[in-house]
């Protein structure tokens, strides 16, 4: 074959091999699309776990450690497009949080939205991962939480809270010690986000374009033979 040939026969090949190595990469890729996160704070830091799939031993010998514990989102601009999330820290209390604004569930009557409202404005501690009920007295706000998300705004937090007759989403601003203990939680969040991330994109970069490397390693092998076949005849 000539090295026009080749040139030729490069060029043929290379789309099927490369959709032959997408839709295989696809169905490699595609097994590990969940990143799963157990988080746990020891000491002054935290840590972020990668736990395996749910319901798997890891995970399930992790969670059985501790009682309490709530969803944790990324902020909707820091969501990654090549891969779901799920997120889960132990349970803690946001002490002094002023509550912003709130978006009632479509199950919460107008009523329930009313009373939500009300706590626009106030301060409340934010118990994240409790499983009682919230507490509103004139002594105290405590609002049980399931969730955390990040915002883009720093020092800004929502959680979804529940309490009798009404639920919903409520936006909070962080006093700035528990914005220093949040901001470490996050920190840690996102860099195992980060370094899931990173490995996916190599895998893509490794994978997509597998069979147009197999391709050139058998053409780059056959051409030494061939070299060395005719040197060790001449």
């Amino acid at each position: 074959m000539t090295t026009g040939q080749y040139k030729r026969l490069c060029l043929v090949l290379f789309v099927p091999l490369l959709l032959a190595g997408f839709f295989v990469g696809q169905k490699i890729l595609n097994d590990e699309r969940y990143l799963t996160l157990l988080c746990s704070p020891i000491g002054d830091k935290e840590f972020c776990t990668p736990s395996g799939p749910l319901g798997g031993n890891f995970y399930e010998r992790t969670k059985s450690r501790i009682n309490y514990w709530f969803q944790v989102y990324p902020a909707s601009d820091k969501e990654p497009a090549l891969f779901s999330v799920i997120a889960e820290a132990s349970g803690r209390v946001i002490s002094d949080a002023l509550i912003q604004s709130s978006v009632k569930n479509i199950a919460t009557s107008e009523q329930g939205k009313v009373f939500m409202d009300s706590l626009n404005g106030l301060k409340a501690s934010i118990l994240l991962g409790s499983k009682e009920a919230s507490v509103i007295t004139e002594n105290g706000i405590a609002l049980s939480c399931n969730s955390l998300r990040f915002t883009e705004t720093e020092g800004v937090y929502s959680s979804y809270c529940y309490g009798a007759g009404w639920s919903g989403e409520f936006s909070y601003k962080a006093s700035e010690q528990d914005k220093i203990k949040i901001d470490v939680l996050r920190a840690s969040f996102y860099k195992e986000i980060a370094s899931y991330h990173f490995s996916r994109v190599m895998g893509m970069v490794i994978l997509y374009p597998m069979f147009i490397y197999i391709f050139l390693l058998l053409s780059l092998t056959f051409w030494l033979i061939k070299k060395a076949a005719r040197f060790v005849k001449g």
